[in-house]
């Protein structure tokens, strides 16, 4: 009886699900993204089921519109923008799915991408827009990278988990490069 009560109980408070981090704030992952987002995904049985579901996930998801005026501004706090002492830093990251970018809304970073933008298409890349202020910013730059993927996110962790000395650069399996 006493389980069943419990049980009662527990059913009765809601859970929180997957919420998402930013800005001091914490927000369902509903409210960030369309319901349709995962209806390619499958529940993983393995490694390469987990890896096809994060490049799904990756060529696949936008932000809802509703959700975009609530993660601006975004303004990272370890990484910046920098120019490399080289072009290249080797690192091995044969984790990552796919190459990726990383650029903000400062005149520097739109010219890299500019330069660079041939090199990023043969890859494959995805963007991360880190430093961006609002909206406007956001519609920009998606239009300046199209049609490749651009996403609105603070870059701190590609500063602390995979070591990412600034922006912009490009993330590859075998390091970043500028």
């Amino acid at each position: 009886m006493l389980a069943m009560i419990a049980g009662s109980a527990h059913a009765e408070v809601p859970s929180p699900g997957v919420v998402i981090y930013q800005n001091e704030s914490a927000f369902p992952i509903k409210n960030w993204v369309d319901d349709q987002f995962y209806s390619d995904l499958k529940k993983p049985d393995s490694l390469d089921q987990i890896k096809s579901n994060l490049k799904t996930a990756m060529e696949n998801f936008k932000p809802s519109s509703a959700a975009l005026p609530r993660i601006f501004p975004i303004e990272p706090k370890l990484i910046k923008p920098v120019v490399l002492p080289g072009t290249q830093m080797i690192k091995e990251l044969p984790d990552l799915p796919q190459p990726l970018f990383v650029i903000g809304t400062d005149e520097y970073s739109i010219r890299w991408f500019q330069a660079n933008r041939k090199v990023l298409e043969q890859y494959g890349s995805s963007g991360v827009l880190t430093k961006v202020r609002n909206q406007t910013e956001w519609e920009y730059m998606q239009k300046l990278v199209a049609p490749m993927q651009l996403w609105p996110m603070n870059a701190d962790a590609l500063a602390d988990q995979l070591g990412a000395p600034g922006y912009p650069l490009m993330i590859t399996k075998s390091g970043f490069f500028q």
